[in-house]
């Protein structure tokens, strides 16, 4: 699902929501109103928004009429504080954001923890951060200054944020009251430049930034480099992008003009950024000195139109963008479809959307707890790319169960280190977040491995099972009974399910995997409990 937030004439938080499924309530735009009940939002600060696959809910944080940075949060659960929006205040008791200023938010893997950055009105960045841990500062949220001894903040300019995998870090980025770039980051390494704020120019020596403009920022992880684009005082976009190489051009901030050439960005707006994989290109839009929608696009490719900053213009022939707004951008992996979002001068938010042949499967939304090594982090990638690439050409599963089974591949999955004996790992039906029991199932090699993650993914899918009926004594599987007992091959109640037919997807035809199944079958099974947590155990392991 799709989602597009806004701050509404009522000075409410509106939600456009978009569906990818058939039926009555699917492709087609709904609406919601998050913030019903509660704080109104400021006229001159639009919401940002984040999703933690720990917990499986999506969150809106937004400057109130008060100040104060308020959060929607909708948690996908049936129950109390389940399905519904509900409401928080991170910056209660802290500094107040300034009214006419955006904020950031961005999740961290490490430490589980998810972060709002915003202008305070002493000009100085702040940060929430709410830690997913029990104990002391666990399940709160907390506040720190990242930019405490550092450049004020600009007037009118909200800062950006995003993290690097490469090294750890996450970093926020801001114009200073200099009209500079600045950069605040953090280490999550131990030793005199670990666990603290620090502090860069990214943009030092170059064009200054605009006033009353902010910045994006992405990164590009075929070539491990890091961009901030902002609007220059001559109002074309820069660009000041890092590599993490050692040599010429490596470990230091560099600069280019993406837009040189091209129609100047608009007095007070600001850029927006994506990145498309499946085609290796990055992209910034932004709102033109003419009121459309125009679009810088760089191609990692050799060759006639590769390795350089080309351009577009997404909305020509369309409602032109009102004065002052500033565009938002996405990708949607299941259909591989990039999207920009403007308000119009009609008031209407309005949407340009561009499909690409293929589908991304970079996987790189998939997130780790901090305690799952390297290399088993790299086997899990391995084992979920080869259980990816078998389930397109999978007779087991409907088009529909592939369809579905994709689209989870290609949202936000949490990964987890389980420690309950005898389990090879578990899912939440319809949840985000996978436990692997590293001890257990990894022993018992690659093609075991791919069929436990492609077993839990497809619970992820929204799909079931019931309980393993075992045959009672005096039966076998030697002369199956489906309306008594499960045995594999039946495609009954239990193996005619979706996730167990998801299995055969790696280990080949029915025909061909028989007695290994068969074998299989009597090692393991697969309980959802009142919970809805699907855990597979097995008698191969300890």
């Amino acid at each position: 699902m799709q989602h597009l937030a806004y701050v509404g004439s009522d000075q409410q938080i509106h939600e456009c929501f978009f569906r990818f499924d058939p039926g009555p309530d699917g492709f087609r735009w709904e609406h919601n109103v998050p913030s019903a009940g509660h704080a109104a939002a400021s006229a001159h600060a639009g919401p940002t928004s984040w999703y933690t696959a720990t917990d499986d809910v999506q969150h809106i944080a937004y400057v109130a009429t008060d100040q104060q940075i308020h959060e929607c949060f909708f948690r996908f659960r049936p129950g109390a504080g389940g399905f519904r929006w509900e409401h928080n205040v991170p910056s209660a008791d802290q500094t107040s954001s300034v009214a006419n200023a955006s904020p950031t938010s961005w999740f961290t893997p490490a430490d589980n923890a998810q972060h709002v950055a915003y202008a305070g009105t002493d000009r100085q960045i702040h940060e929430c951060f709410f830690r997913f841990e029990p104990g002391p500062g666990g399940f709160r949220w907390e506040h720190n200054v990242p930019s405490a001894g550092q450049a004020a903040v600009a007037a009118d300019s909200g800062p950006t944020s995003w993290y690097t995998a490469t090294d750890d870090v996450q970093h926020i980025a801001y114009v200073g009251a200099d009209q500079d770039i600045h950069e605040c980051f953090f280490r999550f390494h131990p030793g005199p430049e670990g666990f603290r704020w620090e502090h860069n120019v990214p943009s030092a020596g170059q064009a200054k930034a605009a006033p009353g403009t902010s910045p994006t920022s992405w990164y590009t992880a075929t070539d491990d480099v890091q961009h901030i684009a902002y609007v220059g005082a001559d109002q074309q976009v820069h660009e000041c992008f890092f590599r993490f190489n050692p040599g010429p051009g490596g470990f230091r901030w560099e600069h280019n003009v993406p837009s040189a050439g091209q129609v100047g960005a608009a007095t007070g707006t600001s850029p927006t950024s994506w990145v498309t994989r499946s085609d290796n290109v990055q992209h910034i839009g932004y709102v033109g000195t003419d009121q459309q929608i125009h679009e810088c696009f760089f191609r990692f490719n050799p060759g006639p139109g590769g390795f350089r900053w080309e351009h577009n213009v997404p909305s020509a022939g369309q409602v032109g963008a009102a004065t002052g707004t500033s565009p938002t951008s996405w990708v949607t992996r299941s259909d591989n479809v990039q999207h920009i979002a403007y308000v119009g001068t009609d008031g209407h938010i309005h949407e340009c959307f561009f499909r690409l042949p293929g589908e991304d499967v970079s996987l790189d939304y998939f997130t780790f707890a901090g305690d799952i090594s390297a290399a088993h982090r790299v086997k899990l990638i391995d084992r979920h790319r080869f259980a990816l690439a078998q389930i397109g050409g999978c007779g087991n599963l409907t088009p529909d169960e592939r369809r579905r089974l994709r689209q989870t591949y290609n949202r936000p999955v949490h990964h987890t280190t389980l420690n309950k004996p005898g389990t090879n790992g578990s899912a939440r039906v319809g949840g985000s977040q996978l436990n692997v029991n590293f001890g257990v199932l990894f022993p018992q090699g690659d093609e075991e491995i791919s069929q436990t993650l492609i077993h839990e993914m497809t619970h992820c899918a929204g799909f079931s099972h019931p309980t393993r009926r075992d045959p009672p004594a005096g039966s076998t599987c030697a002369a199956p009974n489906p309306a008594v007992f499960d045995c594999p091959n039946d495609n009954g109640v239990y193996y005619g399910t979706p996730p167990l037919r998801a299995e055969f997807c790696i280990a080949g035809d029915q025909s061909d995997v028989v007695a290994r199944l068969e074998a299989k079958a009597e090692q393991e099974s697969c309980v959802i409990d009142e919970t809805g947590v699907a855990t597979l155990t097995t008698t191969s392991g300890t």
